[in-house]
């Protein structure tokens, strides 16, 4: 019979199989859904996830000036939606990061884009969705009422 100490196992797997990085994980990641995107670009397309219908998610203020871009080039491709930003921030935006932010924007369900045939995966046309305008308005509201908090102090 072989008695296993536990500690010693749990220690040998940690070393054998250490827990990847953040970067590591989102790179796997990344590459797992290009080759989704390459394999069944339809079902990706479609694909959205889902907030809580009575969640709305919470913005940086970074997301909440992509999105107002996407609210108001609406149909717009990603280099419009680039310009939109930069006209926003009043600064020049690598386009890389901005691309991120609309992809994640994408995932939550707040914008959808569709690829353009024939173009690259960065080239995309972007419209809000309804869950993104009810988060827009939100924002909106909330920064009416702290200008009025604001005034009357």
């Amino acid at each position: 019979m072989i008695f296993v100490n536990r500690n010693r196992l749990k220690n040998l797997v940690k070393q054998l199989f250490p827990t990847p990085s953040r970067h590591e994980m989102e790179t796997a990641g990344d590459r797992v859904l290009q080759r989704l995107k390459e394999e069944f670009p339809d079902r990706v397309d479609e694909f959205r996830f889902q907030a809580r219908p009575n969640q709305l998610p919470p913005l940086d203020p970074f997301e909440r000036t992509v999105l107002l871009a996407v609210d108001r080039v609406s149909g717009g491709d990603t280099d419009r939606v680039c310009e939109q930003i930069d006209a926003l921030r009043h600064l020049y935006t690598y386009g890389g990061v901005s691309f991120d932010v609309l992809t994640s924007l994408d995932r939550l369900g707040l914008v959808s884009s569709k690829r353009i045939p024939g173009r690259n995966d960065y080239h995309r046309l972007w419209t809000i969705t309804d869950l993104g305008s009810r988060v827009l308005a939100r924002k909106r509201m909330l920064a009416r009422a702290a200008e009025k908090v604001l005034d009357f102090a």
